[in-house]
């Protein structure tokens, strides 16, 4: 991944809701597991998966706008 993907990349997380922003951020750039993830932002674990769940479908409709606009 180049310097300028990974702009994207984060221009794009930055783009979610602050709790979903948190949990992706968390769980894929500080690799920190679901309970470690869940301690850190103070919630349960069933919350990290579903901010999660619905970080990734808002991630992969924002790249398909994106693509789509390209």
């Amino acid at each position: 991944m180049s310097r300028a993907d990974s702009d994207e990349a984060i221009a794009l997380v930055a783009m979610l809701p602050r709790p979903q922003a948190e949990v992706i951020a968390l769980r894929t750039i500080g690799g920190f597991d679901t309970a470690t993830t869940a301690q850190i932002i103070g919630t349960s674990r069933g919350r990290v998966r579903r901010l999660a769940a619905e970080g990734l479908s808002s991630l992969a409709a924002l790249v398909g706008d994106v693509r789509s606009k390209g």
